[in-house]
């Protein structure tokens, strides 16, 4: 929208040169006209529509170059917004999923659900902050990304914490069945954030 406006003045200087243009070659043409030359007055209302008919296909060919333009940086920004969108689902879905497989511990869950998910969770939180600032468009949109962010970086170091105390099964449970019912809330408060953000921004069925 920004640029679109930018271009503005710089369309209506173009047009008011070719008017200007157009109307001092028709000052010149009735001037060098004989009254009695029919001829060169046919001649010279043709000139003079000619000029005319250049300025609206001028007219035509910058609203559609304009559009289309648009329409360009309209899917860029959509397919921006699909591409936030499906990283933020994805962490929020790793949080809600591992809230729901942590139960009363065993030895077997515990090693394989940490070293299954230490790993994807460092990759999205990458991959969230790897995000510019500059592409989530809204302060509300940059709150939530980031608060998705930190609720991550929790989960990797409840996970971290279980690790360090692989004999503990009543610490085990009571850290990480505790924190992660927590950052299962913050997940999704974060994760609804940036979905009103978006749909605000007139985004709203990219993300779900």
């Amino acid at each position: 929208m920004e640029d679109k406006i930018s271009r503005e003045p710089h369309v209506f200087l173009i047009y008011l040169a070719i008017g200007l243009l157009a109307v001092a070659a028709a000052v010149l043409i009735l001037r060098m006209l004989d009254i009695h030359d029919p001829a060169a007055w046919v001649q010279a209302v043709g000139s003079v529509g000619a000029i005319g008919a250049a300025i609206y296909v001028l007219d035509r060919q910058n609203k559609n170059a304009t559009k289309l333009l648009q329409r360009t940086e309209d899917m860029s920004i959509l397919r921006k917004y699909a591409g936030i969108a499906a990283l933020v689902d994805h962490a929020n879905n790793l949080i809600q999923e591992s809230g729901g497989r942590i139960r009363p511990p065993n030895d077997l869950s515990r090693y394989f659900f940490r070293s299954h998910n230490e790993a994807a969770y460092s990759d999205v939180k990458n991959a969230l902050l790897a995000i510019p600032l500059y592409d989530l468009w809204s302060y509300d949109m940059v709150v939530g990304v980031r608060e998705m962010c930190d609720v991550v970086q929790a989960a990797i170091n409840t996970l971290d914490q279980m690790g360090s105390s692989p004999n503990a099964l009543g610490d085990y449970h009571k850290v990480a069945f505790s924190h992660f019912s927590a950052l299962v809330v913050q997940s999704s408060e974060a994760h609804e954030k940036v979905r009103l953000a978006i749909q605000t921004l007139g985004g709203m069925d990219v993300i779900k």
